[in-house]
C-alpha cells in the first residue's frame, strides 16, 4: 500500500520549487467547486420556483372555477326571487329552487376545492391535481387516490 507521506516527502522539493503551480491548481480547483455548487444551487432554485408557479397557477384556476360557480348561484337566486315576486306557479318556483340547490352545492364544492389548494403545502398540490375532482361529472375521473 502506498503511503501518502512517502510520496509527499519524495516530491516535496518539486512542489516547493514550483509554488505557482500549486497555488494556481488550488485556485482552479476552488473555482471549479464554486462553479459546480453555484449551478447546483441555481437548478434547485429554478425547480422550486417552477413548483411555486405551478401551485399558484393551479390555485388561480380553482379560484376562477369558484367565481364562475358563485356567479351561477347568484343568477339562480335572482331568478328565484323574480319568480317569487311575480307570484309564479308553485311548480316554477319549485323548479327554480331545485336549480338554486344544485348551484349552491356546486359553489360549495368549488369553494372547498379552493380551500384545499390554499391550505395544502406546495408539494401536496400535485395530489390535489390528480385526486378526483369534486367539480367533475365524469365518474371515471377518480384515480383511486
Amino acid at each position: 500500500m502506498v503511503d501518502i507521506s512517502d510520496i509527499l516527502s519524495r516530491e516535496w522539493p518539486l512542489i516547493s520549487e514550483a509554488p505557482v503551480l500549486v497555488i494556481s491548481g488550488g485556485v482552479i480547483l476552488v473555482g471549479a467547486a464554486f462553479s459546480i455548487a453555484w449551478k447546483l444551487k441555481s437548478s434547485i432554485d429554478d425547480g422550486e420556483l417552477r413548483a411555486y408557479k405551478a401551485y399558484l397557477d393551479f390555485a388561480k384556476q380553482r379560484e376562477a372555477v369558484a367565481k364562475e360557480k358563485q356567479d351561477e348561484l347568484a343568477k339562480q337566486v335572482t331568478d328565484l326571487k323574480a319568480k317569487i315576486a311575480a307570484k309564479a306557479p308553485q311548480a316554477e318556483v319549485d323548479e327554480s329552487f331545485g336549480k338554486v340547490s344544485v348551484a349552491l352545492e356546486a359553489s360549495k364544492a368549488a369553494s372547498d376545492a379552493v380551500k384545499d389548494v390554499l391550505n395544502a403545502e406546495p408539494g401536496e398540490f400535485k395530489i390535489l391535481k390528480i385526486r378526483h375532482d369534486p367539480l367533475s361529472t365524469d365518474p371515471d375521473a377518480d384515480l383511486g387516490l
